[in-house]
């Protein structure tokens, strides 16, 4: 037999040794030697299976630790991402704040445009009282011009009517005096 360390399989009777962990020629040739009853080859064959299932446990112990340090990384990770979107999702909830959902938005634009066309109504309303009040001052005010202006002409033409008979004294007056003293005069001197 030789040691453990070294190449690889061989036709012998001996194990493959090395890292080879045993190599598909070995165990087809060991297969063979069972399948035909020779039983020397049965402790090399225990051999190779122990050794087989050793170097698949080592395997199987190196994947299980790549494997934990792999779901550490990714537990990382994902905290680290996990924490970014917390982070990411407060500052959503502040700008949310800031703004109306669309219900209460909707709510609001149908209470204002309501609110809008009452008053619009009530403007209306107001504007036709306003004008009825105007047409009502107007004809009132066209009515008392009207009078007043009677009035006025009414006491004008009296006015008019003394000036007339003043200036006609007057001017009666002016032709008259003279005559009068002309004629005093003329017959006190006769």
């Amino acid at each position: 037999m030789a040691n453990d360390e070294g190449g690889g399989a061989s036709r012998s009777t001996e194990p493959a040794a090395g890292s080879s962990s045993g190599t598909d020629v070995e165990l087809l040739y060991l297969m063979e030697a069972l399948r035909t009853g020779d039983t020397r080859f049965h402790g090399l064959f225990q051999k190779f299976i122990d050794r087989e299932i050793k170097h698949v446990r080592e395997l199987q112990g190196i994947a299980f630790t790549e494997r934990d340090k792999a779901l550490g990384i990714q537990y990382t990770e994902l905290l680290r991402r996990l924490e970014g979107l917390n982070h990411a999702h407060e500052q959503a909830r502040e700008k949310e704040r800031d703004f109306v959902n669309r219900e209460a938005f909707d709510t609001f634009v149908q209470r204002t445009s309501d609110d809008f066309g009452t008053l619009r109504t009530e403007i209306q309303t107001v504007a036709r009282a306003a004008a009825e009040v105007r047409e009502g001052a107007a004809t009132a005010l066209a009515k008392a011009l009207t009078e007043q202006n009677a009035v006025n002409d009414t006491r004008f033409s009296k006015v008019e009517n003394a000036q007339a008979k003043i200036l006609g004294g007057l001017v009666l007056a002016t032709f008259i005096a003279p005559l009068i003293s002309g004629l005093i005069v003329y017959l006190l001197s006769k």
